[in-house]
């Protein structure tokens, strides 16, 4: 029996689904089982993307916390050093990460 829905990113939809669906196949093919596909319905949701600040010198990773933004100009606080500003994957090691806790204590 086929699983209803299946809910995957990018990172699981390569391997995960590649080998659910081929055993899904083989046992089809071999009379095993009434279903060629694994799953009924697949939502495949996208990376989650955050605002992401770097020294422009180094490439070294800022948190927002300490970049002074003014206009288009965006700068470290403790240095006055140019910074460069960018949309990319959330990440810890990029320093762009949102804490869970106050996304559900402002949108419930």
């Amino acid at each position: 029996m086929p699983v209803d829905v299946y809910v995957g990113g990018a990172e699981h939809a390569i391997l995960h689904m590649y080998y659910a669906r081929f055993f899904s196949h083989f046992l089809y093919d071999q009379g095993w089982t009434s279903h060629r596909e694994p799953f009924k319905y697949q939502l495949a949701l996208g990376t989650v993307h955050s605002d992401c600040y770097k020294l422009s010198d180094s490439g070294k990773y800022l948190h927002r916390n300490s970049v002074k933004i003014k206009g288009d100009e965006v700068t470290e606080k403790s240095s006055g050093r140019p910074v460069t500003h960018t949309v990319e994957k959330m990440s810890k090691s990029k320093l762009n990460g949102v804490n869970p806790n106050d996304v559900v204590s402002k949108h419930g």
